[in-house]
């Protein structure tokens, strides 16, 4: 993608229009439909997403977009993925599946990375769920109405393990 695709990628990012009040908020126990948007790292890594899955109860219907960061490798995963190839130079998302994903009002969407780049802040932005859990940090404010705070090298498996915490104490 050209440098000018990812800053019309980003000019298009509505996180400014969406305040925290327009949050809709079932508490987890309610929710029936969740979100799982992540980048590609290794076979791992999608381990550690299978149990997060499994964790959250047979009761959720989850589905998740994986972002592959470097299109010069193929991520040997069964989760969908989502490339900058399949974007325009105009910043214009020309993957039905990836847009299906941003269009699906998500009870809960949670990012699962710990660092947003344009890519995951236009997907955030985008998306039509409820309500968005992430990584904390200062630029995650506009994007997330609840934020985590750990430590980076606790890794994944605690990181989700917060998640789940947290939104279930959410009443």
């Amino acid at each position: 993608m050209s440098l000018l695709g990812k800053k019309i990628l980003s000019l298009g990012n509505p996180s400014d229009k969406r305040t925290k009040a327009e949050a809709i908020h079932k508490t987890f126990e309610e929710a029936r439909s969740i979100g799982l948007l992540f980048s590609w790292e290794d076979k791992q890594q999608e381990q550690i997403i299978k149990e997060f899955i499994k964790e959250m109860g047979s009761d959720k219907r989850v589905r998740c977009l994986c972002f592959n960061p470097d299109k010069r490798v193929v991520p040997d995963t069964s989760f969908p993925v989502f490339d900058t190839s399949q974007i325009t130079f105009l910043g214009k998302i020309e993957s039905p599946e990836t847009n299906h994903f941003l269009q699906e009002p998500f009870d809960y969407l949670f990012h699962l990375d710990f660092q947003l780049n344009e890519i995951m802040k236009s997907f955030l932005s985008r998306s039509k769920a409820h309500y968005r859990v992430g990584f904390h940090s200062q630029e995650g404010e506009k994007f997330y109405d609840l934020m985590i705070g750990i430590n980076k090298n606790a890794g994944l498996h605690n990181f989700a393990s917060q998640i789940l915490k947290y939104v279930n104490a959410l009443k």
